[in-house]
């Protein structure tokens, strides 16, 4: 297939229906890695990491356990919001490459007909549309990367919050103390992976 010209893939059903095949074979094996070796890890490591903290302390199973609920909820959103963002860009680029194609085309005619400003107005046209949509697209990056780092301030600071207290009325060793973080450290860096690796994915 790929000693076929463009030409095969963009104007021929055959050449189409392969380039399809395998855009989808190379989604599929990109997804099952990601599932593999970001989706299923987090998934393991959370549930043990919630367990073992329950077991340390309730309170603190239970914000664990809602925290990590809450981030699925937020990279969910964002992942989505983000692949129809990235759709919206890719038919943008298609529209642009479109008007050059056609202003290739007809080259002869804008010099005789002095249809220059008519043809740039075009093109304009379609480069704004897709500076719009990469703008979002940015937003919701930067938005995203806030997201995270405000959960994970959050929950850090909260337990810290919590085991002093707790610490102070002698109802928490040292060593449990350095285990919980331990657990928190891990999950909040897994969960950076999994959400940048997932968003990468979506984006390809």
């Amino acid at each position: 297939l790929q000693s076929h010209s463009i030409n095969f893939f963009s104007n021929r059903f055959s050449g189409a229906l392969g380039s399809k095949i395998n855009d989808s074979m190379n989604g599929l094996a990109l997804g099952t890695f990601i599932f593999c070796f970001d989706v299923w890890p987090v998934l393991v490591k959370g549930i043990v990491a919630v367990i073992l903290v329950y077991m340390t302390d309730m309170f603190l199973g239970a914000v664990t356990s809602l925290w990590l609920l809450i981030y699925f909820i937020g990279m969910t959103w964002g992942a989505i919001r983000q692949y129809r963002i990235s759709e919206t860009i890719a038919g943008e680029r298609a529209k642009i490459t479109g008007s050059i194609v056609d202003l290739s085309a007809n080259i002869q005619s804008v010099k005789s007909f002095s249809r220059e400003g008519y043809e740039r107005e075009i093109i304009e046209r379609d480069m704004k549309g897709e500076i719009k949509h990469s703008y979002r697209f940015g937003i919701t990056r930067e938005a995203i990367g806030w997201f995270h780092s405000i959960m994970s301030t959050a929950i850090i600071l909260g337990v810290v919050y919590h085991i002093i207290e707790l610490h102070a009325e002698g109802q928490i060793s040292l060593g449990e103390i350095a285990f919980i973080f331990t657990l928190l450290f891990l999950v909040t860096e897994q969960a950076r992976n999994l959400l940048w690796g997932v968003f990468d994915f979506l984006q390809n």
